[in-house]
């Protein structure tokens, strides 16, 4: 990670994923960061719910 950036890696099951996706990001924002950064999820039909669900959550930052 570059210096001052702090990097999770979470795990590759997209059930486990959601759920920890979901809880970091509260943390994240409880914890005050400036910027979210995400890595697109695997594309595919267990991943779909995920990918809206971040599509949705970025709209409105956009």
């Amino acid at each position: 990670a570059p210096a001052g950036a702090d990097w999770v890696v979470l795990p590759a099951d997209p059930v486990v994923y959601a759920r920890r996706l979901y809880a970091l990001l509260r943390e994240l924002d409880e914890a005050g960061y400036d910027r979210i950064l995400l890595q697109r999820p695997p594309a595919g039909p267990a991943w779909q719910g995920i990918e809206d669900r971040i599509t949705r959550a970025s709209a409105a930052f956009d």
